[in-house]
């Protein structure tokens, strides 16, 4: 039975990932169990030329439409705001807001923190084209704090401009997800390791291109094949790089893939990999969509940072390296999956970790501190 408690959803535009795209409706689904609430989709005004180029200095408005919601949100209890754009738009719809509306409770999500290396600076090309963003980020990012409740982080953090925070763990509708059918040929002598995702610095794939070179070199007791689904402006150095070590044979990009034709590279995989390059970010904890994904569908992971599910509740299947530019160890590899398939079969071990992913990782759990914070708006 909902709750006499009003709100809105509001997140700007689309995402390219159908995996946040998904997330944002499970979000708003969440929400709509337990109270009466209405989706916003921040759009881009229509521009000319020269308000665009106008749009790019830090004291003009990016062009975002936030004012023809405002009559929407007057007599609402609850807003809730995921990765906005902090410039003059946001903040003069926010002050406004909180003007008429005195006990609003003001949410803001903010997928990663600190984020100004993976926002604005991959290398100093991208920095120089995103400079405006930063500055208008800089210059109202704590202006625009004074109207916040809470900020919603995937990290440690107990404040973010000294603002309280509630700290989740970035879950996914495990229930999208089947587990994979397992086709491994690990027995065999071959072992399949799986990428899924935005390809980026702080995918670290160097690292795991160097300890594949090594192996190669060293060991040739398992041959190693390594599937990348996905794109991103890093994917030319890692072929790059996999051209420069001979390991076109074991290291395949396949781009994009449409999410049917995943399940096949889930089915023949025997690890998957997270994010090896967080420590480029000053990123401590890893809390990412792709890991709650992984999970659900069965994979053993592979990290190379701290994981926030894993904080709280051991979890036996994620082998873990040091979050730095050191090669992946492919032995430990080996014997991480020799040691896991001696106690549990690979289709056990797949079951095993969809009824963590159940019990720890679903976005029902993960929303939860949410839930109770709009519940205990008054407080």
């Amino acid at each position: 039975m909902k709750i006499n408690i009003t709100g809105k959803y509001l997140h700007i535009g689309k995402s390219n990932s159908s995996g946040v795209n998904n997330k944002i409706l499970d979000q708003f689904n969440l929400l709509s169990k337990d109270f009466i609430v209405d989706k916003i989709e921040v759009k881009s005004k229509r521009r000319n030329v020269f308000q665009k180029i106008l749009s790019l200095l830090p004291f003009v408005e990016s062009g975002y439409d936030y004012h023809i919601h405002l009559s929407k949100i007057l007599k609402d209890d609850f807003l809730y705001i995921r990765k906005p754009n902090y410039d003059l738009g946001l903040y003069r719809f926010l002050k406004e807001i909180k003007n008429l509306n005195k006990k609003l409770l003001i949410l803001i999500e903010i997928p990663t923190y600190p984020y100004f290396f993976d926002t604005y600076f991959h290398n100093l090309f991208h920095f120089f084209r995103n400079f405006h963003l930063y500055l208008k980020d800089y210059f109202y990012k704590k202006r625009i704090s004074q109207f916040v409740n809470n900020f919603i982080v995937y990290s440690n953090h107990n404040e973010v401009l000294q603002i309280p925070t509630i700290k989740i763990n970035n879950g996914c509708n495990v229930s999208n997800y089947s587990v994979r059918k397992i086709k491994s040929d690990f027995y065999n002598g071959t072992i399949r390791l799986l990428f899924v995702g935005h390809i980026s610095k702080s995918s670290g794939l160097e690292r795991i291109i160097r300890g594949l070179n090594h192996y190669n070199n060293n060991f040739s007791s398992y041959k190693i094949i390594v599937n990348v689904i996905g794109n991103g402006k890093e994917i030319f150095y890692y072929k790059k790089l996999v051209k420069k070590y001979n390991l076109m044979g074991n290291f395949i990009f396949h781009g994009y893939l449409e999410k049917d034709r995943f399940d096949y590279f889930y089915d023949i995989s025997d690890m998957a990999i997270a994010s090896l390059g967080l420590y480029k970010n000053k990123v401590e904890i890893g809390n990412f969509l792709k890991i709650s994904e992984y999970l659900a569908k069965g994979m053993p992971i592979l990290t190379g940072s701290k994981i926030g599910f894993f904080q709280n509740y051991s979890f036996p299947f994620d082998l873990n390296f040091p979050s730095d530019n050191s090669f992946i160890d492919f032995n430990r590899i080996i014997d991480f999956l020799n040691f896991i398939y001696s106690n549990n079969s690979p289709e056990e071990i797949s079951t095993l970790i969809n009824k963590y992913a159940i019990e720890f990782v679903d976005i029902s759990k993960s929303f939860l501190p949410i839930l109770n914070r709009i519940k205990q708006r008054n407080t």
